[in-house]
């Protein structure tokens, strides 16, 4: 039992400061990149950046910072932002031509401003 502990635990290493990646099948992928999972970052400024690979109904991405709206994002893969000192929230959520969110790809990130 320790062993499969200790796998678990080499694993989770190894994708710690690796991009989050979300693939849905049919509607492509969003990764991502800046910032990282658990990061922690001198803020107040802060530049998110992302990859989106457009596949089925997949067209851009909805930006989506603290669970608050921000803004359909059609042809940029970064964003310059000034959020609040503390723990924040990034989602990236593929949208279709029509600006309707798909189910998947949904990908978020957490960090913190410090």
């Amino acid at each position: 039992m320790w062993k499969k502990r200790i796998l678990g635990l080499i694993l989770l290493l190894l994708v710690v400061g690796t991009p989050v990646v979300s693939q849905a099948a049919g509607n492509g992928t969003i990764t991502i990149e800046n910032p990282k999972q658990g990061e922690v970052i001198r803020g107040p400024k802060i530049t998110i950046i992302w990859k989106q690979l457009k596949e089925g109904e997949a067209d851009h991405v909805l930006l989506i910072i603290d669970g608050q709206r921000r803004f359909p994002v059609v042809e940029n893969s970064k964003q310059d932002l000034t959020l609040s000192l503390g723990d924040h929230e990034v989602t990236l959520q593929a949208l279709d031509k029509n600006h309707q969110p798909l189910v998947e790809p949904k990908t978020i990130v957490k960090f913190t401003l410090e």
